[in-house]
C-alpha cells in the first residue's frame, strides 16, 4: 500500500480561515507586499543620521563622486577606494541626483533593492508551491530582522544579496519550471552581482549550484539539458558585455593597480583573514542567523530536515540510511524523472509539467544552496554579520515551504489557490510549444498524477477516521507539534511586545513622535496578537503562521525607525553638531578615535583619521615668516582635533600637547592644537605602490594592519588638478 502523505488528525481540517484564503487571491498578495515593504524599507528613511562605520563608507563615496565628477574609479576620503567595484557608488550617486545629497536618497536605493528581493521570493515561491506558502515566504523575507537593518543603512550587501538571490531564483525558473525569458534575469543579475562586490557572487552562484548538482545525481543527458536551458550562448556574452566596460575604464584609469588591489588584496586576503583583525570561528553564523531570521530560526532544524536531508537521503540511499521513521515525506522523492527516457528532450521538456518534481527540485536546490554558502563563509576567515544575508531568503522562504506544508491539510498541497488539484501538474511554462510527443507523455503524467491524488486523498480520509492518538513513532507528528509550539511562542513575543510598547514610549527620553509611533506600534501588535489567538485556538495553523509573519512585519516597520533615531542620538547627532561649527575654511582637519566617513560627508573636506596618542607631532621650530603661515602644521595652518570625551582623555598622557576648546556638543568637541600637528597616514595607493616596490605579496601579512579604509586624508583639489592637466 501506497504511504499515506496526508497530515496528522491533529491539525484541523478547515486549516485557513476565510479571511485568510482572500489575503491569496488576485493581486491581493501584490499589495499586501507592497505595503509591508514600504513600512519596513521606506519609512522615515531621512529621519537620522548617518550612522558608523558601515554606511558611510559609500554615502560619502558617492558624495565625492558627483563632487568630482569622476564616475568611474571610487574615491573616499578624497583618495582612491579600492574596496568596492562601482555599482554601489553608482546607485547612490544617482539618487543623490534625483531627490539631493542627504540621508534619505543615501538609503532609498538599498530599500527598493530589498524589496525587489521580497517581491522575486514571492512569485518564485508561487510557481512551485501554493500562494498560501508564496505569500508567507515574501513576509517572512520582509520581516527579517537583518536584512530590515541593514537595508536602513545604505549597506552594500544587501544590492550584493538582491542579485545573488536573484540567480539562484532565476535557475530555478529557467531550468527546472522552463520559464524561458529567465535566463536573462540569470546572467543579468551575476552581472549585476559582479558589478557590486566582485566574484563573489559568481562563487557563492557556483558553488551553491554545484552541491545541488552533486547532491542530487541528475545524470548527463538531463545536466546538459538543463545546461542548455540558460541559453549560455547568449548569456556570457550578456553577462561580459555589461561588466567589461567598466573593468577595462577602471583598469586603464588606475593603470592596473585597482583590479590588482581589488582582486588579490580585497577578494583573495580577505577570505584568509588578512584583510581585518577579528578571530574566526566555525561556528560563528549560527547566532547570526538566530537574530537575522528571529523568532522564525527554531523552525530551522524542521525545516532543514524536510527539505534538505530527508531529500538527500531519498536520493543517495533510498531514505534507508537515515532513521526517518514518519510516513509524511513531503520532499523526499526522488530527483529523477518518472519516465526513464533520458535522452529524449520531449520526455525532459514534460517534466516541466510535473508540479510535485518541480517543487521537490526547487526546494532541494535552494536547501543545498544554503548549506553551501553557510559552510563557505563558515570556514573564510574574515567573517562579519552582513556576509550571512545571502542566506536571509532562500532559508525564509524553506521554512514557509515546509510549514505551510505541515500545517496544510490538503493532499494535493494547493489548498487555498485558485488551481485544482487535477491542475497541479499544468506547465509553469507560458507560450512554449510542445511536440506531440511531450504532450502525449504530458497527458501520461497528469493521468498518473491524478491517480495518486484520489488514492492519497482516499487513504488519508481512512488513516484520519481511523485513529486520533498521538503516534510516537510518526515524526512528522513531532514536526507538527513543535511548529505549535512555536506559534504559541511567536504569539506570547508579539503579545509581550505589544503591551511592553507603551510602557518603553511612558519610559524614553525621546520625541513625541517617537513614543507615538512605538504606542501606534503597540496598538496594532496587540491585535495581530489577538488574532494569532483566535486562530490558534480554532487550530488554523496556516492561517496562523499568515497571521503572525503580518503581526510582525507590522511591528517592524513601527519600531525599527524609532531604534535607529535612538541610536543615532546617542552616538552620531553629537559629533554632527559639531562638524556643522566648523566654519567653511582650509584648517587641518583631525578625528581622534575611530574612522567616522560620516565626519567627511558633513564636513565635505578630508579629515585624518589617528588612533594613537603618539600619532601627534609637537612643533619645536618657529613659524617660518612667509606671510603665509599661522598654524604649527607643515602646511602652515591651524590643526583642529575633532573627539569624543572617551577617547580625548589619551591626551592626558601627553601633557606637552597644549589643547584649546573652541565648541562643545554633549560628550563631543572641537579642539585647536596650539604647539603640534598629526602625523598624516600615507594613502592607500602609497601604501600599495610601497608594498608592491617592496616585492610583498598583497596577501602576505605585514606589521602596519589592514588597509581597506583611508585613514589619511587625500588632496581636496586633486580633481581640479587632473581636469586642469
Amino acid at each position: 500500500m501506497q504511504e499515506s502523505t496526508a497530515p496528522a488528525p491533529d491539525i484541523d481540517q478547515k486549516a485557513t480561515s476565510v479571511a485568510a484564503s482572500k489575503l491569496t487571491q488576485g493581486y491581493v498578495p501584490w499589495i499586501i507586499l507592497a505595503v509591508v515593504c514600504f513600512g519596513a524599507y521606506c519609512n522615515s528613511l531621512g529621519s537620522w543620521s548617518f550612522i558608523d562605520p558601515g554606511e558611510t563608507y559609500y554615502t560619502e563615496a558617492a558624495r565625492e563622486m558627483i563632487e568630482s565628477g569622476e564616475y568611474i574609479v571610487p574615491h573616499l576620503n578624497y583618495q582612491t577606494y579600492y574596496s568596492k567595484p562601482i555599482l554601489t557608488f553608482w546607485l547612490t550617486a544617482g539618487s543623490y541626483k534625483l531627490f539631493g545629497v542627504n540621508e534619505f536618497a543615501a538609503r532609498l536605493p538599498f530599500g527598493l533593492l530589498a524589496s525587489l528581493l521580497v517581491f522575486a521570493s514571492y512569485y518564485v515561491t508561487s510557481v512551485f508551491a501554493t500562494k498560501r506558502a508564496a505569500l508567507l515566504a515574501g513576509l517572512l523575507v520582509a520581516s527579517a530582522p537583518l536584512l530590515v537593518a541593514y537595508s536602513k543603512l545604505s549597506c552594500i550587501d544587501v544590492a550584493f544579496t538582491t542579485f545573488v538571490n536573484l540567480s539562484a531564483y532565476a535557475f530555478i525558473l529557467c531550468v527546472f519550471a522552463g520559464k524561458r525569458l529567465w535566463w536573462v534575469v540569470l546572467w543579468l543579475s551575476l552581472a549585476l552581482a559582479m558589478l557590486t562586490k566582485g566574484p563573489a557572487g559568481l562563487l557563492l552562484f557556483a558553488i551553491g549550484t554545484g552541491l545541488y548538482l552533486l547532491l542530487s545525481k541528475p545524470g548527463w543527458k538531463r545536466l546538459a539539458f538543463w545546461f542548455a536551458s540558460t541559453k549560455p550562448i547568449l548569456g556570457i556574452p550578456l553577462f561580459f558585455a555589461a561588466v567589461l566596460p567598466w573593468y577595462y575604464l577602471v583598469w586603464k584609469a588606475t593603470k592596473g593597480l585597482f583590479l590588482q588591489v581589488f582582486f588579490i588584496y580585497e577578494n583573495l586576503a580577505r577570505f584568509q583573514g588578512k584583510t581585518n583583525l577579528h578571530k574566526s570561528n566555525f561556528l560563528y553564523y549560527f547566532p547570526v542567523l538566530a537574530y537575522g531570521l528571529a523568532p522564525w530560526f527554531l523552525l530551522l532544524p524542521q525545516t532543514f530536515k524536510l527539505t534538505f536531508f530527508q531529500p538527500l537521503a531519498k536520493v543517495w540511499f533510498g531514505g534507508t540510511r537515515l532513521s526517518f521513521k514518519s510516513s509524511y515525506r513531503p520532499y523526499a522523492q526522488d530527483m529523477k524523472p518518472r519516465d526513464p527516457a533520458q535522452d529524449d528532450k520531449d520526455a525532459l521538456r514534460a517534466e516541466y509539467l510535473d508540479f510535485d518534481l518541480l517543487q521537490n527540485r526547487a526546494v532541494f536546490y535552494l536547501g543545498s544552496w544554503a548549506t553551501a554558502v553557510l559552510l563557505f563563509f563558515s570556514l573564510s576567515k574574515t567573517q562579519l554579520d552582513t556576509y550571512a544575508m545571502p542566506l536571509v531568503a532562500p532559508l525564509t522562504v524553506l521554512i514557509a515551504v515546509a510549514m505551510t506544508r505541515l500545517a496544510d491539510t490538503s493532499v494535493a498541497g494547493r489548498a487555498g489557490d485558485k488551481t485544482a488539484p487535477e491542475a497541479a501538474s499544468l506547465p509553469p511554462l507560458k507560450g512554449a510549444a510542445l511536440s506531440a510527443d511531450t504532450k502525449e507523455v504530458a497527458k501520461k503524467l497528469t493521468k498518473k498524477r491524478a491517480k495518486e491524488l484520489a488514492k492519497a486523498a482516499a487513504e488519508a480520509e481512512l488513516t484520519s477516521a481511523a485513529s486520533d492518538k498521538f503516534a510516537f513513532d510518526d515524526q512528522a507528528k513531532w514536526d507538527r507539534l513543535w511548529l505549535i509550539i512555536v506559534s504559541w511562542l511567536v504569539c506570547f513575543l508579539t503579545l509581550g511586545a505589544a503591551l511592553g510598547l507603551p510602557l518603553l514610549a511612558f519610559l524614553m527620553t525621546g520625541s513625541s513622535a517617537q513614543k507615538l509611533s512605538l504606542a501606534l506600534g503597540g496598538a496594532v501588535t496587540l491585535l495581530g496578537a489577538a488574532a494569532q489567538i483566535r486562530e490558534l485556538l480554532a487550530r488554523r495553523y496556516s492561517a496562523n503562521l499568515l497571521v503572525a509573519a503580518l503581526t510582525i512585519c507590522v511591528l517592524t516597520s513601527y519600531v525599527t525607525p524609532v531604534a535607529f533615531q535612538y541610536f543615532a542620538a546617542q552616538k552620531q547627532d553629537n559629533m554632527k553638531a559639531v562638524a556643522s561649527c566648523i566654519p567653511d575654511c582650509r584648517e587641518e582637519i583631525a578625528l581622534y578615535g575611530a574612522f567616522k566617513p560620516s565626519l567627511m560627508h558633513y564636513l565635505k573636506r578630508p579629515v585624518d583619521t589617528m588612533s594613537h596618542i603618539d600619532q601627534f607631532i609637537l612643533a619645536t621650530e618657529p613659524l617660518p615668516d612667509d606671510g603665509l603661515s599661522y598654524g604649527p602644521t607643515k602646511s602652515g595652518r591651524k590643526q583642529l582635533i575633532i573627539g569624543d570625551d572617551k577617547h580625548m582623555k589619551d591626551f592626558a598622557a601627553r601633557p606637552e600637547l597644549k589643547l584649546s576648546e573652541m565648541f562643545r556638543q554633549g560628550d563631543w568637541a572641537i579642539y585647536e592644537l596650539t604647539n603640534g600637528y598629526a602625523a598624516r597616514p600615507k594613502s592607500l595607493e602609497e601604501s600599495f605602490k610601497w608594498m608592491l616596490y617592496a616585492g610583498q605579496s598583497f596577501t602576505s601579512s605585514n606589521n602596519f594592519g589592514p588597509l581597506t579604509v583611508p585613514l589619511g586624508g587625500g588632496d581636496p583639489n586633486w580633481y581640479r588638478r587632473q581636469k586642469a592637466k
